[in-house]
């Protein structure tokens, strides 16, 4: 059992650290090298921050080597030493990988069905794999108006998706309005408005999956989960999030390069009733893209990270009932 001083002793430690600046801290790392930094942080950082860590400092000697350095060269050398400071930190200040790991929820991963493989090519139309047929089946019974079929057509077009997602979340890359006039800004915000509202309604019409399904979501734009992502964090879905019946749609075309050669992506368990809707209704002709089995999941789902592949990449989160 810990003794009530060790606790305080603890505590008091932390403390300590945590109100240690960050001048102070730079002046100690200065007098470390790299290879006893690296030993220090053993523990500190997860495989996908050791790679980060490696390769920014592989980026870092390679344009120190430039006898002429551009300015643009200079801020990317001060970026990446920033990035770099950040996970120094660690080495004083601490950081516990498993802090989470005790909000990771119960669960039964077999219980979540996957839809068949389907080699990918969009020039050959395919009929759709079983579970997404099922999928389009059941919400066809659903009428959507006017307005909730333009804003799922916007939507699914090629840029519909960028300007309502950005409006929704700045986890969304980008500002994309940063060259248009105030009138026109104005003009967008308001469309988006419009468009989000008809999609939330469309949406809101159906009843969701209607088994519980493994569902794949690249990463590369919406930064739903990162490097720094731990297994129990609660995420918040801030936007509409296209996911896919398809792992290696979602991996392959949209997930986020990883330092390491790898692709971040996510693979979501999503119970029976996850709201969302197929962009693959072909009676209704919501997408021309059918290649990608896209399921658009509504923006109030939220899930738990229970399971992080750092082999593969991938991020394994259970979508909340």
């Amino acid at each position: 059992m810990v003794s009530i001083y060790k606790i305080e002793e603890i505590i008091n430690m932390t403390l300590k650290h945590n109100h240690i600046s960050n001048n102070e801290i730079r002046t100690r790392m200065n007098n470390m090298s790299l290879e006893e930094k690296k030993n220090e942080l053993k523990g500190k950082l997860n495989p996908f921050e050791e790679a980060d860590y490696d390769n920014l400092t592989k980026e870092i000697e390679k344009l120190e080597s430039n006898e002429h350095l551009t300015n643009e060269q200079k801020e990317k050398i001060k970026e990446y030493k920033e990035n770099i400071f950040n996970y120094d930190k660690r080495i004083v200040r601490g950081y516990d990988l498993n802090k989470y790991n005790d909000k990771v929820p119960s669960y039964d991963s077999s219980e979540f069905k996957k839809d068949t493989n389907e080699p990918v090519d969009e020039h050959v139309l395919i009929p759709l794999p079983p579970l997404e047929t099922a999928q389009v089946k059941a919400q066809q019974k659903i009428n959507l108006n006017e307005n909730e079929f333009d804003s799922l057509y916007d939507y699914f077009g090629k840029e519909g998706y960028k300007h309502i997602n950005a409006e929704l979340s700045n986890k969304y890359g980008g500002n994309l309005w940063n060259n248009l006039s105030n009138e026109e800004q104005k003009y967008y915000h308001e469309k988006n408005k419009e468009r989000i509202s008809s999609i939330d309604s469309a949406i809101n019409k159906c009843d969701g999956l209607i088994i519980p399904t493994t569902l794949y979501h690249g990463v590369g734009s919406t930064n739903l989960v990162d490097i720094h992502t731990r297994v129990g964090e609660h995420i918040n879905f801030e936007m509409f999030i296209s996911s896919s019946f398809q792992k290696d749609m979602a991996r392959d075309d949209y997930g986020k390069d990883l330092p390491n050669g790898l692709k971040l992506y996510c693979k979501f368990l999503a119970p029976k009733g996850t709201k969302g809707i197929c962009a693959n209704d072909r009676n209704k002709a919501l997408t021309a893209y059918w290649y990608e089995h896209e399921y658009l999941l509504g923006r109030k789902n939220s899930g738990t990270v229970v399971d992080i592949d750092y082999d593969t990449g991938e991020v394994t989160i259970l979508i909340d009932e």
